[in-house]
């Protein structure tokens, strides 16, 4: 876990040289200075609540260059994210002891004290970040609405000593030729599949996940990618498991980090994870009241060949827009404007999962 290849560092070094992109700041903790980065959406108003994203950085790496690799900033533009990019004491995280979780805790009461934030709050890593994310999401399991690791796994030992009794969603992103946090587990760390099934359990999900052949866009890259959705957990928690065959330890839709391993391109970890945090939380909203909107309800769902849409509140009439995109963000099927109830027809379509978005709500359809 704690061995990274120098040209990996002197890769990230080249890809960070002047990029920082944000304002840089710190926090006294702990007796040291604390430094970070914050990126706040184009046109932030502090009239206006937005959902908070911690960005992890991996091992013998910094924050500007998570921020540069990782080209989070782009997804959180478009969903009016704040995100914060932490940094490291030399460049690594303490994942077996508490000051890193209480730095990021403090971080997080900081930023939400100078900047404008709702109550949604998500962690995201890479290597050693998504280690340290696991961390923290078994030290403050209730303060975060979901998290997203990529390259990382958590030990035996955390594993014997976390506890998530609300349920915690979950994205895991890993390739199968990873050769720094190997897929087949090592020493205290166990094979990836096995901290899956681990949350599984512990969000109480469905145990027969929704499987999906992502197609193979792009065939010069060496790897494709198939994902396992466990649905219907606690407080509609989920583990969403994206296993990329023969892909190394680098971030899908990245530059190629060829030392690393394959980078596959058929799909955008960022833009992955950036529609999973969205559905569990909503674009910014405003603090100014407003006129509640009756709740969206899609049944069947998990569906075959037909989908309704349909408000499940008392206020009826016609849906002012729905609009259906698979994961990467693509628009799948749209409607200016639909009668209501209103059925979809899905023959023909992939199995897998779809976001819909209908009455200002973000609902998740599983097509069988």
């Amino acid at each position: 876990m704690k061995c990274l290849c120098l040209p990996f560092t002197v890769f990230l070094i080249l890809l960070s040289i002047g990029t920082v992109r944000g304002q840089l700041d710190s926090i006294y903790d702990q007796g040291v200075y604390r430094t970070y980065i914050v990126h706040l959406p184009p046109g932030y108003n502090s009239a206006q609540e937005y959902p908070l994203v911690l960005n992890l950085h991996g091992l013998n790496s910094n924050a500007a260059q998570q921020q540069n690799y990782t080209q989070m900033d782009a997804v959180a533009d478009t969903s009016g994210l704040i995100l914060v990019y932490p940094n490291g004491v030399n460049n690594s995280w303490q994942v077996n002891g508490t000051i890193d979780v209480d730095f990021l805790q403090h971080l997080i009461d900081t930023v939400r004290s100078e900047y404008s934030t709702n109550n949604c709050l998500f962690a995201m890593g890479m290597s050693d970040g998504a280690f340290m994310t696991y961390k923290l999401a078994c030290a403050i399991p209730a303060t975060l609405t979901a998290i997203a690791v990529v390259s990382g796994n958590m030990s035996n030992f955390l594993q014997n000593n976390c506890a998530v009794t609300t349920g915690l969603p979950l994205l895991h992103i890993h390739g199968t030729a990873d050769s720094l946090v190997n897929f087949n587990g090592t020493f205290g760390i166990p094979p990836v599949d096995t901290t899956i099934q681990f949350w599984v359990q512990n969000n109480q999900c469905n145990s027969g996940p929704v499987y999906t052949q992502l197609p193979d866009l792009n065939l010069g890259d060496s790897c494709s990618v198939e994902t396992f959705d466990h649905l219907g957990g606690i407080n509609g928690s989920r583990v969403w498991f994206f296993r990329v065959l023969n892909g190394g330890h680098t971030w899908p839709g990245a530059t190629p980090a060829p030392p690393l391993g394959n980078t596959n391109q058929d799909f955008s970890a960022s833009v992955a994870i950036g529609a999973f945090f969205k559905s569990y939380c909503p674009l910014s909203t405003s603090l100014a009241p407003q006129m509640p909107s009756a709740p969206v309800t899609l049944f069947p769902n998990p569906a075959q060949t037909q989908v309704t849409v349909q408000s499940s509140g008392p206020e009826k009439g016609d849906l002012p827009g729905i609009t259906i995109r698979d994961l990467m963000g693509k628009v799948i099927w749209q409607a200016s404007s639909a009668s209501e109830p209103h059925s979809i027809r899905l023959e023909g379509w992939p199995r897998g999962i779809y976001i819909v978005s209908a009455k200002d709500k973000t609902l998740r359809l599983a097509v069988n």
